[in-house]
């Protein structure tokens, strides 16, 4: 998550200072998306939150039962970085 977030800061903030929010944001020539590899970065950081899934299943196959907030923030996660990528 971090590394994805480093790497996307380098890729948004001289666009950020170029464009401003609404053309960083709504790139509807998709530029950013795709010319610019935030694409790759979304993805990255989509196929990253299943690893986290690992740390919750180890958990319940201990016989635990996982925290609200890990259950809920992995599940939400999740579909919203598949909502960006796809």
């Amino acid at each position: 998550s971090g590394w994805t977030f480093v790497n996307g800061v380098r890729i948004m903030a001289p666009i950020f200072a170029e464009r401003g929010l609404y053309g960083t944001i709504c790139d509807p020539s998709l530029d950013v998306w795709n010319t610019h590899g935030m694409s790759f970065w979304v993805t990255h950081f989509y196929i990253s939150k299943y690893y986290e899934f690992i740390d919750t299943f180890l958990i319940i196959l201990k016989g635990r039962s996982p925290m609200f907030l890990q259950t809920f923030h992995h599940a939400g996660v999740v579909i919203l970085s598949w909502a960006f990528a796809v």
